[in-house]
């Protein structure tokens, strides 16, 4: 059976995860602890609309544990994917800015310094960070000493059934 990965980053960031066997990724697309290429956990919702512009941006419900969970999907210029990433919105304290709190990540452009992207294996990820598989809320692979995981997936029965892949 193969998995999917998806990286959490800062306080949950999600970003999916392509081993490429390149050169450290430029910042437009480096994946970092609460960092996801300009995009970062605690910036405000209007600084990512300046980013990428509105018509790249779109609102929607997550309905994450049957709650409104509202959140930004942000389509990348040159992405394949729609919604190259998604951004978990939480509103500050007596009614304060709107701001970043998750990002999820489905474009395999973006991965970490050491290579971890979308189509990523388990075994290719532990072999580059220290992690731990959880089942809370979710497969996933939690790297220590950080706030970045990489959500785990099942993408089906192979010949291949101990290399688990990474993707959002």
């Amino acid at each position: 059976m193969r998995i999917k990965i998806a990286v959490l980053v800062g306080l949950t960031t999600v970003a999916g995860l392509t081993m490429l066997h390149a050169q450290v990724p430029s910042n437009e697309f480096l994946v970092s602890e609460g960092k996801v290429g300009p995009i970062e956990v605690g910036m405000p919702v209007d600084d990512v609309l300046q980013v990428y512009g509105r018509e790249r941006v779109r609102i929607v419900d997550l309905n994450s544990e049957g709650q409104f969970t509202p959140a930004i999907e942000i389509d990348v210029p040159g992405s394949r994917v729609r919604a190259a990433m998604i951004a978990v919105i939480t509103q500050g304290p007596c009614g304060g800015i709107f701001s970043i709190s998750d990002i999820r990540v489905r474009d395999p452009r973006f991965r970490t310094a050491d290579g971890v992207s979308v189509g990523s294996t388990l075994v290719e990820l532990q072999k580059r960070k220290a992690v731990r598989v959880s089942r809370e809320e979710g497969w996933s692979a939690i790297v220590s000493g950080t706030k970045m995981a990489f959500g785990l997936e099942a993408v089906g029965a192979t010949a291949d059934a101990g290399r688990p892949r990474c993707d959002a």
